[in-house]
């Protein structure tokens, strides 16, 4: 009987401590979000940790049309576009909870280079493949930049 209940109370004991482990890793999970802002005479572009845990990043990659273009933003930038900000490949970089990686910042007070500043982002998506603290693949997040798109003075989307 004793052997009995001694077996059961490990039983119990490793259910517990499986449980435990579960809560665990879903208690400290990264959520990536990529933010813009499109201000009177500034354009944002971030990649944001909304998750309970740290995001480690795999990799970003800049698609348009579906394919691959580059790792980065400001790669798909003329270089006559003056940036305040902004940061190259940030594959193997990681982003605390509630942190951010700025990817472009654009100010201008020339509406035409902010009209095509526009053009260019509304052509593309970000692809973001990224871990959390334990290792584990995270789903691939995707977010097309065609809010920049202007139809008649209407964002499209």
């Amino acid at each position: 009987m004793e052997v009995a209940v001694a077996a059961l109370a490990v039983l119990v004991a490793l259910i517990t401590w499986r449980g435990q482990a579960n809560h665990n890793k879903l208690s400290v999970r990264p959520l990536a979000a990529v933010l813009h802002n499109d201000l009177n005479r500034r354009i944002v572009v971030t990649l944001a940790n909304h998750g309970t845990g740290p995001l480690l990043i795999d990799k970003l990659r800049v698609l348009s049309k579906g394919r691959i273009v580059g790792s980065s933003l400001y790669e798909r930038c003329d270089d006559w576009l003056r940036f305040d900000w902004f940061v190259g490949p940030v594959d193997g970089r990681s982003i605390p909870v509630e942190g951010k990686i700025d990817l472009l910042i654009y100010t201008d007070e020339s509406e035409s280079g902010r009209e095509h500043l526009r053009a260019l982002l509304a052509d593309l998506e970000i692809k973001v493949v990224y871990r959390d603290i334990y290792g584990e693949l995270q789903p691939t997040y995707s977010r097309h930049l065609d809010w920049f798109s202007r139809e008649g003075g209407r964002r499209k989307g």
